[in-house]
């Protein structure tokens, strides 16, 4: 995930007519956000984190957030959704209570990969929905991004 992030930043960046690069981190790509940030700091200028983790599952050998490891320097966008299997309410409550200069936003009615839902997806219809990720979710990350860009 690091490697692919810093693939990205450092093409996006050779792009001549590039703006402003916003590092999006979805699920458990969130735990990588330290490693990210150490490495590109310097070219990034926000943090999208949609439905973040904030613990790894125990046995994957993934280290869980911190506090201490939460970067300060760069505005946070945090987006969480209530029907989905990865992030739960507690884990949204606590990187808000981490992040406090965040702006952050919890979408009910969405499920893991933001679409609508009426409930948590089951493993039979896991990834098996075609649908839209919610306009309402898309325009808040949208608006964000513009509002926090120096390059228009």
């Amino acid at each position: 995930i690091v490697s692919i992030a810093s693939h990205s930043i450092y093409e996006a960046s050779k792009i001549d007519e590039h703006g402003n690069i916003f590092l999006v981190i979805h699920g458990f790509a969130s735990l990588f956000l330290p490693e990210i940030i150490d490495k590109h700091i310097n070219e990034l200028s926000g943090i999208i984190l949609l439905n973040p983790a904030w613990e790894a599952v125990p046995g994957s050998g993934l280290q869980n957030m911190s506090p201490e490891k939460i970067p300060h320097k760069l505005p946070f966008l945090i987006i969480g959704c209530g029907n989905d299997q990865v992030l739960i309410k507690d884990h949204f409550d606590t990187w808000k209570l981490n992040v406090p200069e965040a702006d952050s936003f919890w979408f009910e009615d969405c499920d893991h990969f933001m679409m609508n839902a009426k409930s948590i997806p089951q493993e039979e219809t896991y990834m098996k929905t075609e649908g839209h990720v919610n306009e309402k979710l898309m325009r808040q990350i949208i608006t964000w991004i513009r509002d926090h860009s120096t390059i228009q």
